[in-house]
């Protein structure tokens, strides 16, 4: 697997969970482990993290010549 691939592939699955996270927040869906309910705070801050890392791997993958 070459560098670039990786990227693209590892950008495009970050963008999936930041797309899945702001669905979340949209339809108000609930968060649940076991017997702890997740906050919809921690949907907002993973769907920022999530899409700056899938943006700028995939951003990069553009700029990757090799």
């Amino acid at each position: 697997m070459t560098q670039q691939s990786y990227l693209k592939i590892s950008g495009f699955l970050f963008v999936i969970v930041a797309i899945v996270h702001g669905v979340r927040i949209f339809n108000s869906w609930p968060m649940v482990f076991g017997p702890y309910q997740i906050s919809m705070w921690f949907s907002w801050v993973a769907a920022i993290i999530t899409g700056i890392l899938g943006l700028h791997a995939l951003w990069y993958a553009s700029r990757y010549k090799y």
